[in-house]
């Protein structure tokens, strides 16, 4: 994913804490050990928050590839 966006810094500890928790619960399950690691210097103030609003963004979508260029960027993206 690109795109363009306006990024601020969210100096409100709750509203980083906020954040922060809202997107490791789309990514992370809360019983996680990441959870606590990322969320605990955003509660504390070692960490900060930046938010983005994007004024666009741009996706591609693989999926309509031939299947052997699908394979051929696969494996030319391993190391």
């Amino acid at each position: 994913m690109r795109g363009k966006g306006r990024a601020r810094l969210v100096d409100d500890t709750e509203r980083a804490e906020s954040l922060t928790m809202k997107l490791l619960a789309r990514y992370v399950k809360p019983e996680h050990l990441m959870t606590k690691e990322y969320a605990e210097p955003v509660k504390s103030g070692e960490s900060v928050v930046v938010e983005i609003a994007p004024d666009y963004l741009t996706t591609w979508d693989y999926r309509k590839l031939p299947p052997e260029e699908l394979k051929r960027r696969r494996e030319s993206a391993l190391p």
